[in-house]
């Protein structure tokens, strides 16, 4: 019997008795020959309905803890993501990965997620690896609740697939487009075979274990979302799904297969440097230091003093960086390069043979 339903036999028991009406009341009290001699019926009636109003009174509370013995105190709370979406721990990896995957072509959309440093993985032990700044994270209007929902069911079912490690089913929920960045053509036929998950005694206190395998599935919570102007929607995510301990950043797109991941790089809540300054002497014949290291794609600025008494300049062909330094003059110059390694050198006749030249090593 429902709680509804308790209530309403309850308080259609009660309501006759409490009116002072015997004749329709399923509990009518009737008289009886107690061992005192004296009739129930001399019992005086403001005695009965005061009873009956004191049952009643008691019937709410006897409700509330039953029902809060039944709702179980004892299991997960799970914050809800934005916009009030629920959360459910229990998705399972139901994917029915497609039988032939041919995905050969451009894509329709090109990547736009790459990594601007390197970071530690908290679940790693030393460990570090590439890592997208949160500043640098595409902008736009938040996604409708609609469309958060319809992604939050991919990302739940995607972070199911991880933790079984059934990998043909990760593949699955991924776009054509991820595939056919990578120059793949998967014609050959792919077949969803589950791979055992982790042994029932491993730990669940900690979300990888010592051999790099999930030990529990991680709840996906979107702090943000954003649509693209390209119609795609991204969804920054409190912990990433793989239980590296750093947050994550999915693009997804909608497709016959509903949402399915497009990209996904993983993302640092630290600062980005707002700028890195060095600084190089130009002297007669030489510029010191010769060799200097900055970070990879960052703004850099060397400032460039030319201390001697010839004129000199500052080139960098690979960086199209051509710049005059009249003597006794610091002139600023920004650099933001890829990896790699560049010379500089002074153009004016005669110098760079003479010693006037270095080289800039850039490091991701």
């Amino acid at each position: 019997m429902s709680t509804n339903q308790l209530d309403h036999q309850i308080w259609t028991q009660l309501r006759p008795a409490l009116a002072g009406g015997p004749e329709t009341s399923a509990l009518q009290l009737r008289p009886t020959a107690p061992a005192s001699g004296r009739s129930l019926s001399t019992v005086p009636r403001h005695w009965l309905m005061s009873a009956a109003a004191l049952l009643l009174l008691a019937v709410p509370v006897v409700l509330l803890l039953v029902r809060s013995f039944n709702s179980g105190s004892d299991g997960p709370v799970i914050p809800a993501p934005m916009n009030g979406l629920s959360q459910s721990s229990a998705a399972t990896c139901s994917v029915e990965p497609r039988a032939i995957m041919t995905v050969s072509g451009t894509p329709e959309h090109e990547a736009i997620l790459f990594a601007n440093t390197n970071d530690w993985y908290p679940n790693i032990p030393s460990s570090r690896g590439p890592v997208l700044y949160e500043a640098d994270l595409p902008t736009g209007p938040e996604a409708s609740p609609e469309d958060l929902a319809g992604i939050q069911q991919t990302l739940e079912t995607l972070a199911a697939c991880l933790y079984e490690r059934d990998y043909a089913s990760v593949e699955a929920l991924f776009s054509d487009d991820s595939i056919r960045r990578t120059g793949s053509n998967r014609g050959e036929g792919v077949q969803g075979t589950p791979i055992a998950t982790t042994s029932a005694t491993e730990s669940k206190a900690t979300p990888i274990n010592p051999r790099g395998y999930l030990t529990h599935v991680v709840t996906p919570i979107i702090l943000s979302s954003n649509v693209l102007p390209d119609g795609r929607i991204g969804v920054l995510l409190e912990q990433d799904l793989t239980g590296y301990g750093v947050k994550q950043y999915f693009i997804l797109v909608d497709s016959d297969r509903g949402w399915l991941v497009d990209e996904a790089i993983y993302v640092t809540s630290r600062a980005k440097p707002s700028m890195v300054m060095f600084k190089i002497t130009a002297i007669d014949l030489k510029f010191d230091p010769a060799r200097i290291e900055i970070p990879a794609d960052t703004d850099v600025t060397i400032v460039v003093s030319n201390e001697g008494m010839a004129r000199k300049t500052l080139v960098v062909p690979e960086l199209n960086i051509n710049v005059e330094l009249p003597p006794g003059e610091e002139v600023p110059v920004l650099i933001n390069a890829p990896k790699g390694v560049y010379e500089f050198y002074s153009d004016v006749p005669g110098q760079r043979v003479a010693g006037m030249h270095g080289t800039i090593i850039v490091l991701p």
